[in-house]
């Protein structure tokens, strides 16, 4: 049987590395000038607490990938609005790139890698009010 790991902890790791790789890039480049991060190189490699990252942008959104172990960020919207909120598209690729595939909030079981699935963890965890919806940007935050 795979592990089955605690959901509150699980995103608030990711979310405070994907804080983490924002400012990196933002303190390497500066803060985007505009929505499209024109001033960002298209891809490149950072590096903080000693790990190696690359990072590829597309669209309005920066994918970064740990070198190693090949760990998923993929900030593909509003980098610059909430660097540390995260939505159902980002944690799939987190969870899948992470080898993650349940994950519970309290005795209730969510398919990490199914889209459908954590957008009930969501909202779950917004009813708890662990979590709170940023509507205006269709993502989530701790509160």
């Amino acid at each position: 049987m795979k592990e089955i790991i605690e959901a509150h902890k699980a995103l608030r790791e990711y979310s405070i590395t994907q804080g983490r790789l924002c400012a990196a890039l933002f303190k390497e480049y500066g803060a985007p000038e505009d929505r499209f991060l024109t001033n960002i190189p298209s891809s490149g490699l950072l590096t903080f607490d000693d790990p190696v990252w690359r990072f590829k942008k597309h669209g309005v959104g920066v994918l970064f990938e740990h070198l190693s172990s090949h760990t998923l960020f993929d900030v593909h919207q509003h980098i610059c609005v909430c660097p540390t909120c995260f939505d159902t598209w980002r944690l799939v690729q987190y969870f899948e790139s992470k080898g993650i595939h349940s994950l519970n909030v309290g005795s209730k079981i969510f398919q990490a890698q199914d889209e459908d699935s954590l957008a009930e963890m969501l909202a779950e965890l917004v009813n708890i009010g662990t979590v709170v919806s940023q509507s205006e940007i269709k993502a989530f935050a701790f509160s």
